[in-house]
C-alpha cells in the first residue's frame, strides 16, 4: 500500500502545482508578483479541496493495481478514475453542482489543465510493483 501511496501522491501533486501554475498564468493579466500570488493562493486551494479526492483515488488505484491486468490496462483504468474524481472534484467545489457553471460546462477551464496533467502523471511515472502482494496472496490462501 505503501508505493502505491507514493505513486498516487506523485501523481496528484504534480497534478496540483502544474494545473495551478497554468490556470494562474491564463487567469493573470497582471504583474509577475500578482501571477506569483495567484498561483500560491490556486495550490493552496487545490490542495485543500482534492485532498479527499486524492485519499479516494489512492484506495482506487490500489484496488485496480491488485487485479491480475497489464500495465497498460491498469493505466486506462486509473486514467478513468482520476478523470472522474476531477470532474466530479471540480464540478463541485466551483459550482456546488447547481449553478449555471457547471450546466453550461465553463468549470472545464478549470478541470482541463488538472485533467491533462493527471493524464501526464500516470503516463509518465510508472506503475508501483505489487506482484509481490498477488504471489503472497495465491500462497496463503
Amino acid at each position: 500500500m505503501i508505493e502505491t501511496v507514493k505513486y498516487t501522491l506523485k501523481i496528484w501533486l504534480t497534478a496540483v502545482v502544474i494545473s495551478s501554475l497554468v490556470v494562474s498564468i491564463v487567469f493573470n493579466s497582471s504583474s509577475f508578483s500578482n501571477l506569483i500570488e495567484l498561483f500560491f493562493l490556486i495550490t493552496v486551494c487545490a490542495l485543500i479541496f482534492s485532498f479527499a479526492t486524492w485519499i479516494i483515488f489512492c484506495l482506487g488505484v490500489y484496488l485496480i493495481l491488485k487485479q491480475n491486468t497489464t500495465a497498460k490496462g491498469q493505466k486506462v483504468a486509473i486514467l478513468l478514475l482520476s478523470i472522474i474524481l476531477a470532474l466530479a472534484t471540480t464540478g463541485f467545489v466551483l459550482t456546488g453542482f447547481e449553478s449555471s457553471a457547471f450546466k453550461d460546462g465553463s468549470f472545464l477551464v478549470f478541470a482541463a489543465p488538472y485533467i491533462v496533467c493527471l493524464a501526464a502523471g500516470i503516463h509518465f511515472y510508472n506503475l508501483p510493483n505489487l506482484y509481490i502482494d498477488h504471489q503472497e496472496n495465491s500462497t496463503t490462501c
